[in-house]
């Protein structure tokens, strides 16, 4: 119900008359009819997640795929705002899903999970840092199970979301499990070496900061997504916060491995000789998924020189130019490489 909009009316209504504008006390009974009519139009949404929880955690039967599939759904509606799922961790409802996730039968509630753990993680450093603290990159392992392609892609989103941005130390777990060259044997559709090739390109743009430790995520940009509940503004004005962090003593000895490896570890595991899987046409349909090999591999190319690959990628840009449709960033991208 629009209460505001239905009071705002209820004043225009009235404009011009004259009524009478004393106070007068409400008596019980009216004062009962009233809070039961509020309560009736009220919804304790956070109730409603634990009520969904309590539903989920039974054990899952054969014939309740629908069923559970429509529960997920409901949670996914409410878990939408962006500080539900700091409390959704809190109350152990990120924790069930990657158990849940192990567990079920079904594809279509695996691929549900896995966007409640996309989403929750997107932009939240809090949740970020407690998908890391319990050890829940081990999704990353699931993918050598996984069959269903769809479920693999929102499986890498979801891997994704968990790493993206300033959480270092999620990025350095990453690392130490081997993750990139498990990732890089399971290019098996434009949309998974998409999202691959998107987190890579994220993790070379961190290699250099990946020894250092952040103490507060929350002042950086791209992982401080909060809302100011006063105003339900953005809080964009951090450049402060940002240079106060990175001043802060925060190079430990034993990360200092780390500063770097992202680029060496993408050379030895010959990552441009992929080239043929992420170039493969002009196609404008197809043109981010190049855009992204295309920014790593400037990366690399910096680091290390390759010949071979300029050679494809000037075959690649004198087709490309020929296209109606191309984007511009894409060929700019070719000729910094060549």
């Amino acid at each position: 119900m629009d209460w505001t909009g239905l009071l705002a009316w209820s004043i225009d209504q009235k404009k011009g008359e004259k009524f009478d504008t004393s106070i007068k006390p409400m008596d019980e009974e009216t004062k009962k009819w009233l809070c039961e009519a509020l309560q009736s139009y009220s919804v304790d949404e956070f109730q409603m997640i634990k009520d969904l929880l309590d539903k989920i955690a039974k054990p899952e039967q054969e014939d309740e795929e629908q069923q559970r599939l429509e529960w997920f759904e409901q949670l996914m509606e409410l878990l939408d705002a962006l500080d539900r799922a700091n409390d959704f961790c809190k109350i152990g409802g990120l924790s069930l899903m990657f158990n849940y996730f192990q567990t079920s039968k079904f594809d279509s509630i695996k691929l549900q999970i896995l966007k409640i753990i996309q989403n929750c993680n997107q932009n939240n450093a809090f949740v970020q840092e407690f998908c890391g603290q319990n050890n829940y990159l081990q999704l990353l392992l699931q993918i050598e199970k996984i069959q269903n392609l769809k479920l693999k892609e929102q499986l890498v989103s979801a891997l994704s979301s968990m790493i993206r941005g300033e959480c270092l130390k999620n990025k350095r777990k990453f690392i130490d499990m081997n993750g990139l060259n498990i990732l890089l044997n399971h290019l098996d559709s434009n949309r998974c070496i998409e999202k691959i090739a998107n987190l890579f390109r994220d993790l070379l743009y961190y290699d250099d900061q990946l020894h250092k430790t952040y103490h507060d995520l929350s002042k950086f940009s791209n992982t401080a997504g909060q809302s100011i509940k006063q105003q339900d503004k953005k809080n964009y004005n951090l450049t402060t916060d940002i240079n106060d962090e990175l001043l802060k003593s925060n190079e430990l000895p034993e990360n200092k491995k780390y500063k770097g490896i992202i680029k060496k570890i993408l050379i030895d595991l010959k990552f441009l000789n992929y080239a043929n899987k992420f170039i493969f046409d002009t196609s404008i349909k197809t043109s981010d998924l190049r855009i992204q090999f295309l920014q790593c591999s400037v990366i690399l190319l910096k680091f290390q020189d390759d010949e071979e690959f300029k050679k494809i990628i000037k075959i690649h840009f004198e087709n490309l130019i020929k296209e109606q449709d191309k984007d511009e960033g894409e060929i700019n991208l070719c000729k910094q490489i060549l």
